[in-house]
């Protein structure tokens, strides 16, 4: 007993009550968790739209209708299991299925799900994937627009960001799997809608209840503001490279689950200049050089992991928090965002997408870039792949057998002589040294680096 998710949605608009963020993400969760267990057995629904999707009355929960449309994936190739092609519907359809190019799989249904955040966030149906990329080939604005005036201000940033991947018209930039989907989504709530003051107001909410996708900066009792952070969700992720991935070395495995349990907030850009000096000025440490780039919004460079561990104390002592270097799978976690790529935005490199030896950008293979010159990962942080190298806390080992699970930083058992985790690629380095699983170590005293930065994490309270 109950209806249809497009009739259920169209009465409660009609009835002034459209879905509220925590209702959406009662009816996500567990139509995610039956994709993942139809993904498992191979295949794909491919028909995924309000009108296929039937909502209890009893307990609200959603069942995916009509598979007539299903496809079996089997490796490279997709077998319809009726010969009779289904039309597809192409508002909830991926641009794979209606433009005949690109691969059919689990983004598929993705990119659908996707489309049914869009229905009920914005109250209508999105603009088709083929009339978006019609609008990109000549040159105009995707009529597809998610920003904070999505949805009236009813959803948070973080949902919205999420939907934001999932609606990519690169299927590579996508989740690429309903589990990943589901580890964006995890640990995220709204924004609550603020109430009126009261005569006597209560004080402001800690940083532990800041929502996910949060961005926020702490007062220097010196003056000023520290460095941007971010949010991030808890979760659980692959950490390494499958022995399939292009260029992949041994360091990077054996791949193993990683559970990030501790709330952190993550710099939203590497540290810049800008940051980085207001440090100098107050503790008379030595002025790193430029290289004639300038300083301002680039991150800062001829750092070593000491000087980074030493800003960190300092910032920690000027805001009353915790501030660090991320271990390194906390950094892993962070820049995958969700993903099992060898980038966040895919298997390929592409072009113009992060600033490394033969971008196609104006820095490439040139000099760092001013933070932010591109796009942000699902999680909204900038520049994990590329501009310059990251510290991390954890000393270098040759492999992964017997690496924490837990998140932590690994600094017992360091393979020869000691030597930290550098993480990221740079201006000057090639698209393999770029990848999420990529890693080797360096001198942890050494600033002669004139592509190697940092970021900070902020510990949140449980």
């Amino acid at each position: 007993d109950g209806l249809p998710l497009d009739t259920f949605l169209s009465r409660r608009e009609a009835q002034g009550q459209p879905l509220e963020e925590s209702e959406l993400r009662h009816l996500l969760r567990p139509l995610l968790e039956g994709l993942a267990h139809v993904h498992a057995e191979d295949v794909l629904h491919r028909d995924i739209k309000p009108g296929n999707v039937f909502v209890r009355r009893r307990d609200g929960q959603p069942v995916l209708l009509n598979f007539g449309a299903a496809k079996e994936y089997l490796g490279s190739k997709l077998r319809s299991r009726d010969p009779d092609r289904p039309p597809f519907r192409p508002p909830y359809a991926a641009p794979e299925q209606v433009e005949d190019a690109g691969h059919l799989g689990p983004w598929t249904d993705l990119y659908a799900v996707g489309a049914l955040m869009w229905r009920v966030v914005s109250g209508s149906a999105p603009p088709s994937a083929e009339s978006r990329s019609f609008a990109l080939v000549r040159g105009r604005t995707d009529p597809l627009v998610i920003d904070e005036r999505t949805g009236g201000g009813r959803f948070s940033a973080g949902l919205l960001a999420v939907m934001r991947k999932c609606l990519h018209l690169d299927e590579g930039q996508r989740p690429q799997s309903a589990e990943a989907l589901l580890a964006l989504l995890e640990g995220e709530r709204p924004t609550p809608v603020p109430e009126p003051v009261p005569p006597n107001p209560p004080p402001p909410r800690p940083v532990a209840e800041r929502a996910v996708g949060t961005v926020f900066r702490d007062a220097l009792k010196s003056d000023g503001e520290g460095p941007q952070m971010v949010v991030l969700p808890t979760g659980r992720f692959r950490m390494g490279s499958p022995s399939d991935e292009a260029d992949r070395n041994s360091n990077e495995g054996p791949v193993r689950t990683v559970t990030i349990s501790q709330r952190i907030a993550m710099g939203r850009y590497e540290v810049t200049f800008a940051d980085y000096d207001r440090f100098v000025s107050a503790t008379g440490r030595a002025r790193p050089g430029d290289e004639g780039w300038g300083r301002g919004r680039r991150p800062v460079i001829n750092v070593s992991q000491e000087d980074a561990k030493a800003y960190a104390t300092w910032l920690s002592a000027q805001t009353g928090k915790t501030y660090r270097l991320p271990s390194e799978s906390e950094w892993e976690y962070a820049a995958r965002a969700g993903t099992e790529t060898a980038y966040s935005w895919g298997n390929e490199i592409g072009v113009n997408r992060a600033n490394y030896d033969g971008s196609g950008s104006k820095w490439s293979n040139r000099k760092t870039s001013p933070v932010g010159s591109f796009e942000p990962n699902a999680f909204g942080l900038y520049d994990m792949h590329g501009n310059v190298w990251e510290w991390v806390e954890d000393c270098y080992h040759d492999n992964y057998k017997g690496a924490p699970t837990d998140g932590s930083a690994w600094t017992t058992n360091c393979s020869g002589s000691h030597r930290a985790v550098v993480r990221g690629g740079s201006w000057i380095d090639y698209p393999h040294g770029l990848r999420s699983a990529y890693r080797f170590g360096s001198t942890p005293s050494s600033r002669n680096y004139f592509d190697g930065g940092f970021r900070l994490v902020q510990d949140l309270n449980p």
